[in-house]
């Protein structure tokens, strides 16, 4: 009986907030109507600014929760990761003289061992640009040909300012991406602790330039992956060459004025600072 009690007062209060702040809404969106009219009705109606229309307030909420995942510095998030992928060998997953398991098996193996294994990228994120950080999931794929590839989701607190979004009017989310590193694969640094680290500061430096200009910024992903030199350019580079470079991609994630934005003007805006020398 008690237990009914507490559901019904659950499902009360699911139903009722949602329709209560509609409501409220609801209200607002008639003062602001009749005051509109109001002003246009005189005789001398108001030369200033007319007020804004409220928001809808479901999409408010949404805002609202993104906008605090986005930019909270005392909370590990989903809004903000570092992927990185590791090319491996289903050995490297096994403890020392540990056998290799029954290939119909390397999937639970890597689902099971992937995430103590890339917690140590987590070194690299605080070195960069982060005060905290965790492994929020891994992922591992096993071609029929090739090496297998560990991907590991790393949370992290910002370590840097990030910008006051509740000082923008009419917000919304504008993202871009950067490739960090557009050029061909051997001229790419290598796939490295400190090319990743380099990578992070380098996604940071361009966030730290956009939020001269909207105030804030944060880097919500950063892709680091390896790639191989083509056997052809690998020869005609020096004897023992690292094969395997880095190749980085970054997105960058604003909250700005909707009606003094455009995706396209952050976008490149984000490609000539990623240019930049």
């Amino acid at each position: 009986m008690k237990t009914a009690r507490i559901l019904a007062i659950a499902v009360t209060l699911v139903v009722a907030v949602p329709l209560l702040v509609l409501n409220v809404w609801g209200a607002r969106m008639s003062l602001w109507a009749v005051e509109q009219t109001r002003q246009f009705a005189t005789d001398t109606p108001s030369m200033t600014d007319p007020a804004p229309m409220p928001r809808n307030p479901l999409r408010f909420f949404h805002d609202r929760g993104e906008l605090r995942d986005t930019f909270a510095t005392d909370a590990l998030t989903d809004q903000r990761s570092i992927v990185i992928t590791e090319w491996i060998e289903p050995a490297d997953l096994l403890t020392a003289g540990e056998p290799l398991p029954d290939p119909t098996h390397l999937a639970l193996y890597a689902q099971a061992r992937a995430p103590q294994r890339m917690i140590r990228y987590c070194t690299e994120v605080i070195a960069a640009f982060g005060t905290a950080c965790d492994v929020m999931r891994t992922e591992a794929q096993f071609p029929t040909t090739g090496p297998t590839a560990i991907s590991a989701h790393l949370t992290y607190i910002p370590a840097g300012i990030l910008g006051d979004p509740d000082l923008v009017n009419n917000g919304e989310f504008f993202i871009a991406p950067a490739r960090l590193y557009e050029m061909r694969d051997h001229e790419k640094p290598p796939f490295n602790s400190e090319s990743r680290i380099a990578a992070m500061q380098k996604a940071q430096d361009i966030c730290d330039r956009l939020r001269e200009t909207y105030g804030n910024c944060i880097v919500s992903r950063l892709d680091l992956r390896p790639v191989e030199i083509w056997r052809t350019d690998l020869e005609r580079l020096p004897p023992g060459t690292d094969p395997i470079r880095l190749d980085a991609t970054a997105i960058i994630k604003i909250y700005a004025d909707k009606t003094q934005t455009a995706n396209d003007d952050l976008r490149q805006i984000v490609q000539s600072l990623t240019t930049a020398d």
